[in-house]
């Protein structure tokens, strides 16, 4: 016990009691530094995770709904009019949301609700992208015009009706889209009852995109305060370290215990 060893004084029990607390204070030390060492480390990832949730955060309060993120250049490059479906139609008023949710997800799983609508002299332009596009083909007797209506875009509304016009929903077809599922002659699909519809509807893309800003601001948040207690653990080990460096200075080193010894012996 090192207090055992100091009470007992003499030179050789205070040099054993230094280098005992020296021990034990190196011991811990490591311990401490260890922590820290884990802890600066996922302060210095949580700090670029930070960066990166603001970065996304300023681009989502770039725009003002929801939209789908994918690269644009290629087809902005040629410089024909063009126009995604999602953002030229609306749900009639009389579709309930259960069915909204469906075809909008049957829409989603197709790769159609973000398919582009062009004209069709401007097929030949669009050759080399990877992209889906919509143009005018037959029109259907029963079609997608049942739960649509068509909202004012670059794309003459005659187009898109056509378009509709020409997507079946009648289950007796080779290709259809209807709420219940959606069948191109040798596959067929169906939609999630969980889905809720988001990009239909400009208020729905507005509402949906508000409520992302919001979720992102939230994780911006929680990364904030994750900073800070990383920040503060760390400052507190500092401090710790400090202290017991300040403590191992007062205790009396080996040199100091030497002349000590040397002059009591020169008293005696």
């Amino acid at each position: 016990n090192i207090f055992n060893l100091i009470d007992d004084y003499s030179t050789d029990n205070y040099i054993k009691a230094y280098t005992e607390y020296s021990s034990i204070f190196r011991y811990y030390e490591n311990e401490l530094l260890e922590t820290k060492n884990n802890l600066s480390f996922k302060l210095t990832e949580e700090r670029q995770k930070n960066k990166e949730l603001h970065l996304e955060l300023e681009k989502l309060k770039n725009y003002n709904e929801l939209k789908f993120e994918e690269d644009l250049s290629a087809l902005e490059d040629i410089g024909i009019p063009y126009v995604p479906l999602y953002k030229v139609i609306e749900f009639k008023e009389n579709i309930k949301d259960e069915k909204r949710n469906k075809i909008e997800n049957i829409l989603l799983n197709m790769g159609l609700l973000n398919s582009k609508i062009i004209y069709k002299e401007d097929i030949e332009k669009v050759k080399n992208i990877d992209m889906k596009f919509l143009i005018e083909t037959t029109p259907k007797d029963n079609n997608l015009l049942e739960y649509f209506d068509i909202v004012d875009s670059i794309i003459d509304q005659k187009v898109v009706r056509n378009i509709l016009a020409s997507i079946s929903i009648n289950d007796t077809e080779p290709i259809y889209i209807n709420a219940d599922n959606f069948k191109m002659d040798f596959m067929i699909g169906f939609g999630n009852d969980k889905y809720e519809s988001k990009y239909i509807g400009i208020l729905r893309r507005e509402l949906e995109h508000q409520k992302r800003i919001k979720l992102k601001e939230k994780e911006v948040e929680e990364s904030n305060s994750l900073i800070n207690n990383y920040s503060n653990l760390i400052e507190n080990i500092k401090n710790k370290i400090n202290t017991l460096n300040a403590e191992l200075k007062l205790f009396p080193n080996n040199n100091s215990l030497e002349e000590i010894s040397k002059s009591i012996i020169k008293i005696e």
